[in-house]
């Protein structure tokens, strides 16, 4: 049994204080229970934690290289009195009463962190009233009982709060250093990772006139047959209702993708500060429709009610639209689809943000096509519809399709009231401002990320205006006016500072380091991917901290460290590859093979390159595909085989128009004419050449400008090129 096996790490005193801890928590839990939504209790959960800790934590000969006694007693105690505070009403601060409705038992859960925290320290103070018996008498010198509270309230703490100097390492008065955070960081888990179908009983849910939130709780664990952890692999196990496999609602998928996702964070949130410790974990999902074992034809096992399947659709589309938004760029907005009575559009609108997730472009236009087709949509609903496929086509570099949407978009607009126009109209305007952009017509990005801003102004959305100064500061940073690019990305940076979002922080962070970049101030550059890296990682954005990774490694490939950023570039491969994201991979890909060419190794460049091409080949993703295409163009060109690289950099040069990409099609220009020039073919390379440069003037774009003009003035003038 785990609870033996673990205590027999412990001296005779730490045992015996343990005993009276656990018989104390016994007695809290013996009052008449105010009821709860899963069971808790020593033996319902206390014990799983345990368990769960011995799973992870290894066999006996390693576990102490891991944690001290003093550490594995703490952790223990935790493990029986982190919960408590779900047993008194009064020090969560309310009076005492018979029952308690349901307003006050959401009080008393949500805050029963702080009151099992609270209960424990006052255990051990005589001026406390109404004092409750902890077992921790003989706990006080030295001091475990700070310690134990702090694990308590801390196992249901905000992500950003574990970095804080609250759970920083302290010592007991015996002078033995005690890690909270990796402490607190085990607790969490575990806690997490005890799910299943035995911690509910459903004959009480259905007396019980709880909110759906709760409910949709109840029935993850209703469907969850085990958490597995096996050579620090954790996998969830499944009993999926064999009516669920392959239902039009999608339902199998919700429930796996609910389950995984509320394991996924907590172990994100940390699975650092563990690896750092030498425990090493990996959660592997896997693919759980593809497992015939994760569905069964239990006739015990309950089909979920309607109620809570709208209600886990309309979370994971509010979350799936979100999740989009920070990770691709424009904006998506979903106007109350989640909440609507049309149970078919909300069906379709999760389907498509799925297939947008999985990077399936194409299968998420037809079903927002279709969408349009089939459901009868009010005007702001269709707006909604518009914007989203437009965003699809934007992520095929098919900008001309998505500024076809967005702009119908604004003309609905004009049929609508003011009020009901508002939130489409500034999301309308931003994602024009980033097609405008992509095009290279930066003088228009402008006009319309200022209209979005002004509007986000108007209706107090802070979050909506900080995101507008930040892409005003990108269009000046593509301007080559870094001053007040970077004024405008400190403005930005300062609102998400304000209102607490700490993603928006990061990015803005990051967009500055690229500015100090650009300024030639690689120290500083570093400096502020660093502060991004430490945020996303806080928040557990994986996607974030891959391309922070990605950012410093360039900063270290500009200081003339290969060695330095090609260990960058992998470790932010290695994160796109965990979480599935195509494009981040590709583009991972690509630079890895920049450095290969930088060290001269061209045969590894063109491999890395090539599986670049692949990826983005296969999502469809346009401006990736002309990207790989004239680096391998470039390839060619430095091994000496030009007309192959007139090839590749021509096919490059044939997307980049296609999409409207101008700082592409210039740079494919460009390059096609220095390579006629290498060729000796120099009228041919002087229209290339004035092309490239003629673009880069019409749009006010100074990448590459200069290489150009040396190259013009050395063919138009004879004279030597400038290096």
């Amino acid at each position: 049994m785990a609870e033996d096996y673990l205590k027999k790490l412990l001296d005779q005193d730490l045992q015996s204080k343990l005993d009276s801890i656990k018989r104390a928590a016994e007695k809290i839990w013996e009052r008449p229970k105010i009821v709860h939504f899963t069971k808790h209790g020593i033996d319902e959960h206390s014990k799983n934690i345990i368990t769960i800790l011995d799973l992870i934590l290894g066999d006996m000969s390693t576990m102490k290289n891991k944690l001290s006694e003093h550490e594995i007693f703490i952790l223990l105690a935790a493990s029986y009195l982190h919960d408590i505070g779900m047993q008194s009403a009064y020090h969560a601060g309310l009076p005492d009463k018979p029952d308690y409705g349901l307003e006050d038992k959401k009080i008393i859960r949500d805050k029963h962190n702080e009151t099992s925290a609270k209960i424990i320290r006052e255990s051990v103070d005589s001026r406390a009233e109404r004092r409750v018996k902890c077992g921790l008498e003989d706990c006080i010198n030295p001091n475990y009982v700070n310690f134990i509270a702090l694990l308590s309230e801390s196992h249901r703490m905000n992500k950003p709060e574990i970095s804080s100097d609250k759970l920083k390492d302290d010592y007991l008065m015996i002078g033995a250093k005690i890690r909270v955070r990796l402490l607190v960081s085990l607790l969490r888990l575990a806690d997490e990772l005890d799910r299943d179908y035995t911690r509910v009983n459903l004959d009480e849910l259905k007396s019980w006139n709880i909110p759906t939130d709760s409910k949709m709780y109840w029935w993850m664990h209703h469907y969850t047959k085990a958490v597995s952890i096996e050579n620090g692999r954790i996998k969830i196990l499944f009993r999926v209702p064999i009516q669920y496999e392959n239902s039009q609602s999608n339902l199998d998928e919700i429930i796996f993708r609910t389950v995984i996702d509320g394991v996924n964070k907590q172990f994100s949130e940390v699975r650092d500060i563990l690896w750092e410790r030498g425990i090493k974990l990996y959660f592997e999902p896997g693919d759980p429709k593809a497992d015939n074992n994760n569905y069964i034809g239990d006739p015990t096992l309950l089909l979920i009610p309607d109620d809570v399947i709208d209600y886990t659709i309309g979370e994971l589309t509010q979350k799936s639209a979100n999740g989009l938004t920070t990770r691709t760029g424009p904006t998506y907005w979903l106007d109350g689809i989640p909440q609507s009575d049309d149970k078919e559009l909300r069906e379709r609108t999760f389907r498509f943000l799925t297939l947008m997730e999985e990077e399936r472009y194409d299968d998420a236009i037809a079903e927002m096509e279709y969408t349009l087709k089939v459901c009868i949509l009010s005007p702001t609903e269709k707006m909604s519809i518009l914007l989203n496929l437009g965003n699809a086509y934007y992520s095929l570099s098919q900008i001309g399709s998505a500024l076809k949407n967005y702009n119908a978009i604004l003309e609905l607009t004009q049929k609508v009231s003011e009020k009901e126009a508002i939130e489409g109209k500034s999301s309308a305007l931003g994602n024009i401002g980033l097609i405008y952009r992509a095009k290279g017509d930066l003088d228009k990005a402008l006009k319309y990320h200022r209209d979005a801003l002004k509007i986000h102004r108007e209706i107090g959305y802070k979050q909506g205006e900080a995101s507008d100064l930040g892409n005003i500061g990108l269009i000046y940073s593509n301007k080559d006016d870094l001053d007040n690019a970077l004024k405008y990305l400190r403005d930005a940076l300062k609102i998400h500072r304000e209102i607490g979002y700490k993603q928006g922080e990061a990015s803005a962070l990051g967009n500055i380091g690229l500015i100090y970049s650009d300024k030639g101030d690689l120290d500083k550059a570093l400096k502020y991917h660093r502060d991004a890296l430490k945020i996303h990682r806080e928040i557990g954005y994986k996607q974030g901290e891959a391309s922070d990774l990605g950012n410093i490694g360039l900063i270290y490939s500009y200081k003339g460290d290969l060695d330095k950023a090609l260990k960058y570039h992998r470790d932010a491969l290695k994160i796109h590859r965990e979480i599935g994201y195509k494009q981040g991979e590709a583009n991972q890909l690509g630079n890895i093979g920049l450095i290969y060419s930088d060290k001269g190794d061209l045969d590894k460049a063109l491999k890395y390159h090539r599986d670049a091409l692949k990826i983005d080949k296969e999502i469809g993703y346009k401006r990736g595909e002309a990207s790989d295409l004239g680096n391998i163009g470039l390839i060619y060109s430095d091994k000496g085989d030009l007309d192959k690289a007139l090839k590749y950099l021509r096919d490059a040069l044939k997307i980049d128009k296609e999409i409207g990409y101008k700082q592409g099609e210039a740079s494919d220009l460009g390059n096609i004419g220095l390579i006629l020039k290498a060729k000796g073919d120099l009228d041919k390379a002087l229209k290339y050449l004035r092309d490239a440069f003629d673009i880069l003037i019409k749009f006010n774009l100074v990448y590459g400008r200069d290489i150009i003009q040396n190259a013009i003035n050395s063919i138009t003038h004879n004279t030597p090129e400038e290096d």
